[in-house]
Order: structure tokens, then sequence, then C-alpha cells
């Protein structure tokens, strides 16, 4: 008994000065006020509002950015900047109509607009969170060089990394302490020591965030010296690390990737995957640099050939200017993640004049068509996109898809074999096939396509049903006697 009350004393001393340890973590950092940097620039108009009262300009400055902030929540996004611009014109001296101007207008692709509103609200109130807003927007310009001037000054203070360093610190020590309540040596070395660690290290790589921001721009920009020093400078260039291995440095895959290349490039395979991410993520030049780089240098003849085959197949098939590149993705985020499609249609629309021969805004438009059921519109969008680049593989696949709900079968069935035949392993590109044979009246071929279909993904429920009330149900499983053999 005496032997029990000791040990259960002693576990609550340590959950005592565990969660002591991560409280004053917490204390330090995760619940200290850090802004949130978002279309209303609620704080600053906080603010604003306070002195309103005795300034006729202020307070209209005031109304308008109160009806910018209704107009954004409505999503009216075009009149939100209009609002913006009426704030930021009657009271030029406050920074956050600036900022509420800049955030909007570089939402909706007027990047020049947003420079120049971030240019002002910094020289009125020079903060690392508008500079960080500032070398965004020049990133997205292509101007490489104010870019790299302005992010190396918007790390941010020390509370900010010490915030996302303790939020990870609590979550660990709230994950472990559960576990290992019934053992103090565990409960100290696991939970309290492993929540300390946790912290310092988010603590960096919350601090090298932006710094890895900075590292991409001079790698893309194919300033690999410079891009080294930096590295240097930041003490990620280290000659017993293995980048493409497990390491403890604070940075993430893809900077990972890019010292591999830079410093060991037959042993940077672990390019090849980041290259897809980053490509599919809309950074189609990085991306692209990324593949060249395995091309040449990988000693895999499959690393090769699969970089060659997504170089062809899902990238421009040139190099895109940045500029273009950009609106492209603020026209994607416009249309997924804002629901606004026909301000991404206009931003669309500029990312072609910045480049007539990047196809990716012509499919993406043909997309908004497609999801307004507009067919006809979209065909004419995704043969544009073909015509830029007929071996762009998502166009080719959508325009089957377009030509099938126009009951143009024999066009969607081209498409789709097109389609396929680069990527013979898709399953669902067999069940379309599949499908649209029925619909020409081929069904034996289509059937096989259904099969291989399944077999490809058992998970298909249409096709499944469709053989089962063909042939029967196989009592293994599959969809028909002989589809899965």
């Amino acid at each position: 008994m005496a032997r029990a009350a000791r040990r259960g004393a002693a576990v609550i001393v340590l959950l005592v000065v565990g969660l002591l340890s991560v409280t004053a973590l917490v204390a330090a950092g995760l619940l200290l006020p850090i802004p949130r940097p978002d279309l209303c620039a609620t704080l600053v108009t906080v603010a604003l509002d306070g002195v309103a009262r005795g300034c006729g300009d202020v307070a209209r400055a005031s109304a308008a950015l109160a009806a910018g902030r209704a107009a954004a929540e409505r999503k009216a996004y075009r009149d939100a900047l209009a609002h913006y611009r009426v704030a930021s014109t009657a009271s030029p001296a406050v920074a956050g109509a600036h900022v509420a101007r800049g955030e909007l207008a570089e939402m909706l692709g007027e990047y020049d607009e947003a420079l120049a509103a971030f240019q002002q609200a910094a020289a009125i109130a020079p903060s690392a969170d508008t500079n960080l807003r500032l070398g965004a927007t020049a990133d997205r310009l292509g101007r490489a060089d104010l870019a790299v001037q302005t992010l190396e000054t918007a790390s941010g203070p020390w509370r900010r990394h010490a915030a996302a360093g303790a939020r990870a610190a609590a979550a660990s020590f709230a994950a472990c302490a559960p576990t290992s309540w019934s053992n103090p040596a565990r409960l100290w070395h696991t939970c309290v020591t492993g929540s300390r660690d946790t912290y310092g290290f988010y603590f960096e790589v919350s601090r090298e965030a932006v710094p890895r921001w900075v590292f991409r721009i001079l790698v893309e920009e194919g300033r690999r010296e410079r891009a080294l020093a930096f590295a240097r400078e930041r003490g990620w260039l280290r000659a017993d690390v293995e980048y493409c291995g497990h390491h403890a440095l604070p940075i993430d895959d893809e900077t990972s990737a890019l010292l591999a290349i830079l410093t060991q490039p037959e042993r940077a395979d672990c390019a090849l995957p980041a290259a897809v991410r980053i490509a599919d993520d809309g950074a189609a030049r990085l991306g692209r640099m990324m593949l060249l780089d395995r091309i040449a240098h990988s000693r895999e003849r499959e690393t090769r050939e699969r970089a060659q085959h997504f170089l062809r197949y899902r990238l421009p098939d040139h190099e895109v200017p940045r500029l273009a590149e950009a609106l492209n993705a603020t026209g994607w985020r416009l249309q997924h993640v804002h629901d606004d499609p026909d301000d991404a249609l206009a931003v669309f629309q500029k990312a072609i004049q910045a480049d007539p021969r990047f196809s990716w805004p012509h499919h993406n438009i043909g997309r908004i068509y497609m999801g307004r059921h507009d067919y006809e519109q979209a065909r004419v969008w995704l043969e544009r996109a073909l015509e830029v680049n007929p071996d762009h593989w998502r166009a080719l696949y959508n325009y089957g898809v377009t030509n099938a709900n126009l009951q143009r079968w024999p066009e969607a069935l081209s498409a789709y074999r097109t389609a396929l035949a680069i990527a013979p392993s898709d399953a669902r590109l067999h069940a379309n096939v599949g499908w649209t044979l029925i619909k020409l009246g081929q069904e034996a071929e289509a059937e096989r396509e259904l099969q291989i279909a399944l077999r490809l993904d058992p998970s298909l429920q249409a096709e499944r049903n469709y053989l089962n009330a063909r042939y029967g149900r196989d009592a293994r499983g599959g969809p028909t006697p002989s589809s899965t053999r």
C-alpha cells in the first residue's frame, strides 16, 4: 500500500511538473495574440473605428472598410475591392486600408495594384506581415529581386514561432500522457522531455518557413550559387546530411529535394515525387526544372522514364512565364476555394494573355463550363487547350467526358483511348471507354473494358452491377465468372 501510494504521488508530481512545463511553453507562444491576416483586416479596422469619431475622412474609410467586409462575405469580391479602394483613398495614412485593398486585389489577380497597396502600407507601418504580403505579390509578378529582398525581412517575431512550437508541444504531451501515466520514468522522459523537444523542433520549422520560400525563389530563378550561399547561412548545408534520407534539419521535403539536386544530384531521386506534388499544386516552372534534372542526372532508368512521362503529359511543353503561372493558380483558387467562377474566368483569360501557349488556363476555363453543364462551351475551350498542347492528359480526359455528355460518342471514344494510351492503368478511363462502346453498340469489347476497370479498381459499383446483371454474381466476389481471372 505504501509503495503504491508513493508511486501514485510520484506520478501526480510528474504530471504536475509536465503540465507546468507545457503550460510555460503555451504561455510563451500558444496564447499570445498573433494577428491572422485575412480579407477583413479586422484588427486594423477596430483601431480605425476608435479614431473615426474625430475625423470625417477616417470615418468614411471605416464605413467603406465595413462595406468591403460585408461584400466579401457575400462573395461579391469586385464590390469589396471597390469599397477598399474608397477606404484607402479617403484615409491614405491608414495602413489597414491599403492592406485590405492589397489583399482583395491580389486575390483577384490584380497584382500591380496589390503590390502598390502593400508598398504604401509598408511605408506607413512596416511589419513582417505586410512584408510577407509584399514579397508574395512581387514573386507572383516575377520580380524576384524585390521578392527576395522583402521576404528576408518577413520571418515574423519570436512570439509567432513560439506559438507554433507551443501548439505542437501541447499536442505531443496530450497524446503521450494518457498512455504513460502509470510509469513515472516514462512519463518524464517520453512525455515531458518529448514535448520540450517537439517545441524546439517546431519553433525552428516555423522560423525557417519564409527562408524556405526565399530559397525556392532563388533556385527557380536559376541562381544556384546564391541559393547555396543562402542555405549555408541558414545552417542547412551540411556534408553529413543525406537530403533524400532522414535528417533533423528544420526544412520540408521540397527544400530537402532542392538541396539534394544542388549538392547530391546522383542521389536526388526524392526530387521526383516532390516535383509531382509541386506541379500538381500549380507550380509548373519549378516542377519542370526538377523533372529535367532527374532526366539528366538520375542513375535509375525507371526514375528517368517516369520523369519524362510526367513532364510530357502533365506539364506544359515549354517554360511558362512566372506571371502566367501565378494567374492560373489564382484563378484556380477563385474557382475552387472562393467559389467565384466568374472572376476565375477573367483571371484565366489574363493568364492566357500572359502566355497563349499555356494550356492549363484554357483547360481550367473548360472545367468551369463543365461545372455549369455548358458542354458546348466546355468543348470549345478544351479543344483550345489541346491545340496548344496535344499531350495535355487532363484536357484529353475532360474532352472525352464533355463529348460523352454531348452524346458525341465517336469523339468521346477517340479522346478516351488517346488518354488511356498515356495512362493504361487508370480504372476510370477503362470504365469510360466501356460505357462509350456500349453506346456505340460494341458490347463485347465494352464488357472487356469494364472487366479491366474492375480489376484495377474493385470499388467501381456501377460497372460491377452492370456485369452482374449480364452474367450473374461471382461467388468469389468478382462481378462475373471470368472478369477477374
